[in-house]
């Protein structure tokens, strides 16, 4: 247990002495090991280094380091001595370390030795660089936790960097009460013991790795195989060397993984629980073909930085999990489903997920390098849409700055995408929303092909039209070789459509045929009564004749909502150049007319 302790300093000294003979970290080649004791050591000249920086309680400092024992131990080191830690990657940008430092009073950037920083710090030479050696280079140690007992619990602890939807990062700063909560839920739902070997394959400057594959097993006594990154040829003799229990990934990896020829022994089979997944969403399709191919459970969870790091995690147990499901909230977590006036949504109503809870974040630091709540009514708005069934499982289906308004009809992307997915010849699709002159923007699905496949985008068309109401079907299809995903498999849907808008507007896919049960006279009555119930007229004052020459209320906006409302009448997806072209009610019905085969009543 951890949440006795006052601060995250407190904790990690307990460990240190606590398992002081137990190994704790293991390097790829088996070769360098580390046991609680000599990591002890290795926070200590870390430590040392910090001071002979001139860096103390309160002081800011970018850390920008591979997976390392180093990084590890530096880490610790500025925890236990107060020391704020803005976590970069060691590939930043000049803008990103820009924007890490804004308002503060940053002087030392860490990074790795015979790295060089050329072009990437402030050119007014504000910024030192500081090299960090193997073993910080015979740097003297000092005591690490001399100021531990002056951290209180509500102190910053570290500083992360997140992407913002401006272009700027979001600066998430998290306390030590935030880490302390997060340990202790996370202890009881991922169900690991101070026994467990974990892989670490993701970069420790993402929560992900930072808790899932260091502070978890550190502080359960556990042990660490520290990779520097994945490397897809020794993931699996790396999991059966090390008779390895659990290692995290995101779903980039199990696609990677998935298609590779070779795959896990039987040791493998043996030692490893299962593994775990989070950082964006897994495809159902995904999870089947990797379980089914392996047979290793694999467990989604989900998360924010903002919130320390996990909110939900599925069940382990593949019989109670949920496949659809991100799983329910973790101890420290109440999740809820709030509308857009602030109402809590029942069961199976969607809405936007809120969270509260010890684990939510200190604030983002402004411009004068202060941490602002991030609360709103005593709740965290995570910008995630989804829902909740009777079992408070959590279902995620979009993003609020995903969605995509064609014409006031709501379309959300993710719900589109996992539809599309479930086509056998389709593995990858990405649904983003282009401007359109008419209706404000429309959906654009861009697809990845299974190897081999053959797909025609009418063929996805008729697949979607089956199975999505007609105004969430894209108007077109672009196939693509591969799509333009992060390490954690995200992808930024803003700039991937501005990157592809001018390319994917001249690929459309012809409107399908849709079956109606009716025709003739019955179709041109039921289209007439649409135009009367849009433009609030009677039905006999509907003719043939009227048009937006007669008609004031039939003007540009009018005719968005005639068109959505043929639409839903009659299930299907208009042409816009040919709606746009229509003169008159007759030439209305003409056009429902050539989209419409006759079949059996609905």
């Amino acid at each position: 247990m951890v949440i006795e302790f006052p601060n995250m300093a407190e904790a990690a000294r307990d460990r240190l002495v606590r398992f002081s003979d137990r190994t704790f970290l293991i390097l790829p080649d088996g070769e360098r090991r580390y046991s609680y004791a000599e990591f002890g050591e290795l926070v200590r000249r870390g430590a040392g280094l910090l001071a002979d920086c001139g860096l103390s309680a309160g002081d800011h400092a970018v850390m920008a380091l591979k997976n390392s024992p180093e990084n590890m131990a530096l880490f610790l080191a500025a925890l236990a001595s107060g020391v704020r830690l803005l976590l970069l990657g060691p590939d930043y940008s000049a803008s990103e370390l820009e924007g890490a430092i804004e308002g503060l009073p940053v002087q030392i950037v860490f990074v790795d030795a015979g790295v060089s920083v050329e072009g990437r710090l402030p050119e007014d030479g504000r910024l030192n660089p500081v090299a960090v050696a193997e073993g910080f280079a015979g740097r003297a140690g000092r005591d690490a936790f001399a100021a531990a007992a002056g951290i209180a619990a509500d102190d910053a602890a570290y500083i992360m960097c997140s992407s913002g939807s401006t272009g700027r990062p979001k600066r998430i700063c998290t306390s030590h009460r935030n880490m302390l909560a997060e340990l202790e839920a996370m202890f009881t739902a991922y169900g690991l013991t101070d026994s467990d070997r974990h892989l670490c394959v993701l970069p420790l400057f993402h929560v992900s790795a930072l808790y899932r594959n260091f502070l978890m097993p550190f502080c359960q006594g556990g042990s660490v195989v520290l990779c520097e990154t994945f490397e897809q040829e020794h993931f699996w003799p790396l999991l059966s060397r090390h008779a390895v229990n659990f290692v995290q990934v995101v779903p980039s990896i199990l696609a990677v993984l998935a298609d590779q020829e070779d795959g896990p022994d039987a040791q493998v089979r043996r030692s490893l629980k299962y593994i775990g997944t989070a950082s964006a969403p897994l495809s159902p399709k995904l999870l089947e073909r990797f379980e089914a191919r392996f047979g290793i459970p694999v467990v989604q969870g989900f998360g924010l930085t903002e919130l320390t790091c996990g909110i939900t995690l599925n069940e382990t147990d593949p019989v109670r999990r949920k496949v659809e499901s991100v799983g329910r909230p973790l101890a420290v977590n109440e999740v809820r489903i709030m509308d857009e006036a602030g109402r809590f949504l029942p069961p199976g109503e969607e809405g936007e997920v809120v969270v509260r809870g010890d684990n939510v974040m200190l604030g983002y630091l402004g411009p004068d390098g202060q941490p602002a709540s991030p609360m709103q009514d005593g709740w965290f708005h995570t910008n995630d849409l989804g829902h909740l069934d009777a079992d408070g499982f959590v279902y995620l289906t979009g993003r609020k700055s995903d969605i995509i308004n064609r014409g006031g009809h709501k379309i959300s992307p993710v719900e589109v995408e996992k539809v599309l997915m479930q086509h056998s010849a389709v593995k990858d699709v990405v649904v983003v929303g282009l401007p359109h002159e008419m209706l404000g923007e429309d959906a654009v699905a861009c697809v990845v092909r299974n190897t081999g496949a053959t797909l025609a985008g009418t063929e996805l068309l008729h697949f979607a039209q089956e199975k999505l109401p007609a105004f969430k079907v894209p108007t077109s299809f672009h196939f693509l070789d591969k799509l333009p995903r992060t390490g954690p498999g995200k992808i930024n849907r803003k700039t991937f459509a501005a990157a592809m808008a001018s390319e994917i507007a001249t690929e459309g896919v012809a409107p399908a045929p849709v079956n109606s049960h009716l025709s003739g006279k019955k179709l041109a009555q039921r289209v007439r009564e649409i135009v009367a119930e849009v433009f609030s007229l009677p039905v006999d004052k509907i003719t043939d004749e009227l048009g937006p020459h007669k008609l004031r209320a039939w003007d540009s906006l009018g005719q968005i909502r005639l068109v959505l409302a043929l639409e839903d009448g009659f299930a299907f997806r208009h042409d816009p150049r040919e709606a746009n072209a229509v003169r008159n009610v007759g030439e209305l019905i003409e056009m429902v007319a050539r989209r419409v085969t006759v079949g059996a009543p609905v």
